[in-house]
């Protein structure tokens, strides 16, 4: 009966472990493989105006360059928007918290990058009321190090349907 028991037990766990090594595998996401992941999306806050909103997830150790970098030094982070009509950028690109200055020596210059997270805001405004088929196409240009390497420089692409006041 203790045979039986431990064999049962056995069974479980193999078949618990198959599952959970399924799920892990199904449930892979880009933070998974990319030491620097976005997300966006574009949500109305009033009847004309609303916000884009940009989240950069940088993993342990690694970090964003900022938007200012010195000429010989790595690629700034810059957003590139194309609205349709009836959406006008209104203002200027926040950031939620300031970047760190460092001396980098990869790049032997005083350079600006944020480590963790970090959120991006640009206002917008639409001359119609109705957000129905909206969208704003926005390109993300930015690089990454960690203290050993260097991402090359990438583009991001994103395509938001502006989405009505919560």
């Amino acid at each position: 009966n203790k045979m039986k028991h431990n064999l049962i037990i056995f069974l479980l766990s193999a078949i618990l472990s198959i599952a959970g090594g399924k799920a892990q595998h199904f449930g892979a996401n880009e933070s998974d493989t990319k030491p620097i992941t976005w997300r966006a999306n574009a949500r109305m806050i009033s009847n004309t105006e609303g916000v884009i909103t940009f989240t950069a997830t940088m993993a342990e150790g690694w970090h964003l360059y900022g938007m200012q970098m010195p000429p010989d030094g790595p690629k700034p982070t810059r957003f590139t928007f194309e609205t349709n009509t009836g959406v006008v950028l209104n203002g200027k690109l926040s950031v939620d918290k300031a970047p760190i200055k460092k001396h980098d020596s990869l790049y032997n210059s005083e350079v600006e990058y944020w480590e963790g997270s970090v959120v991006f805001k640009q206002p917008f405004k639409i001359s119609n009321q109705d957000v129905q088929g909206l969208r704003i196409k926005c390109y993300v240009d930015f690089m990454g190090c960690n203290d050993a390497t260097c991402l090359p420089p990438e583009r991001k692409t994103f395509n938001l349907r502006i989405l009505p006041k919560r």
